[in-house]
């Protein structure tokens, strides 16, 4: 009879332990969205691969000799919810391959004909080369890095390199479109480890700039809050402070996205770093800005499973669509789970 006791106590022992060590992680990755809305967003987002993965080319690419707009979309595939199938690991790895083989000898990334924005395709194939796993990749990784740097540290760095835009204009040095790249270029070094102190304290005077456009205000404190971050900025820091308020002040998200997919793919990965859940606007009005997103984003898909830009199904805001609504049901970008939040 001790005996049955002793192993009854034994064993109740055992089951309390075991459920004190499954409660805390149970709670460490409770979802941010109602279960119901993440399988909507799950569901959004195979319609939205499949019709990426139906426009790919046969060299790889998706068009247009960007190589940004093919590592963009092929980051999106590459992040997908659930167990992906071989023809989404095969445009994945078609579209490495394609990246790896418009690399130049300096280590850039970028086609011929769009030489004026190599620094820009560069960082966002760099973001691309540092989420894939095995080392194939690694030698074009480095390189790619080694160029960023070398980049940074150019004398002529704030006053020529960055004057490259989408929209040919003379000079874009402090625009919004500058600003993005620099943005890049901080994402690219941070994920490969390579964001040395000297960038780092180079890009932390240039990103507390102040901007004369109110058109790009609020995507520029999406952008300032990110880099911030980043950089290893602790959110106490007026400077994050400064730019948290802005894009509080500013916040909106509408029933349908209308265009400003760029916008959100900005605000959920700043909002990400900040690693907030609820946003205050300046009506004192709480916002769930995942759930708002997904939403949105959601709302706006059309029948091929892409969204639209000036009414034409567009591959661009498709993978940004795609990547807003995997940041936000929780199937994050590699550095959105490593990044130490300073608090």
């Amino acid at each position: 009879m001790r005996l049955n006791n002793r192993f009854f106590f034994l064993l109740l022992f055992v089951v309390f332990f075991c459920v004190q060590q499954i409660l805390p992680a149970a709670n460490a990755i409770k979802p941010k969205l109602p279960l119901s809305l993440i399988f909507e967003a799950e569901t959004s987002i195979k319609r939205a691969i499949n019709f990426l993965i139906s426009k790919q080319l046969p060299d790889g690419s998706w068009g247009d000799s960007e190589c940004s707009k093919t590592s963009l979309c092929a980051m999106a595939i590459k992040q997908s919810p659930g167990q992906q199938d071989g023809k989404d690991i095969n445009a994945v790895k078609r579209a490495a391959e394609y990246i790896v083989a418009c690399q130049k000898k300096d280590g850039s990334i970028a086609r011929k004909n769009l030489s004026t924005t190599t620094v820009y395709e560069t960082a966002v194939s760099t973001v691309f080369l540092s989420s894939l796993e095995g080392e194939s990749f690694h030698p074009s990784l480095k390189k790619a890095t080694n160029f960023l740097l070398s980049v940074v540290k150019n004398k002529s760095f704030g006053s020529l390199t960055w004057r490259y835009s989408f929209y040919n204009r003379k000079s874009c040095k402090d625009s919004c479109t500058a600003r993005l790249i620099k943005s890049w270029v901080i994402e690219a070094l941070y994920l490969s480890r390579d964001l040395e102190k000297t960038s780092q304290d180079f890009f932390i005077k240039k990103t507390s700039q102040k901007t004369n456009s109110q058109d790009d205000c609020k995507i520029i404190s999406y952008i300032n809050l990110k880099n911030l971050l980043l950089l290893g900025i602790k959110r106490s820091d007026s400077r994050t402070i400064n730019e948290y308020s802005i894009l509080s002040r500013n916040y909106s998200i509408g029933k349908q996205t209308s265009g400003n997919i760029f916008k959100y793919y900005n605000l959920s990965k700043a909002l990400l770093c900040y690693n907030s859940d609820i946003i205050i606007d300046q009506d004192s009005v709480p916002h769930n800005w995942r759930k708002e997103l997904v939403l949105s984003i959601i709302n706006s898909q059309n029948k091929e499973g892409a969204w639209n830009f000036r009414g034409e199904s567009d591959l661009l805001n498709t993978s940004r669509a795609i990547i807003i609504l995997e940041l936000c049901a929780g199937y994050s970008i590699e550095f959105f789970d490593n990044l130490e939040r300073n608090k």
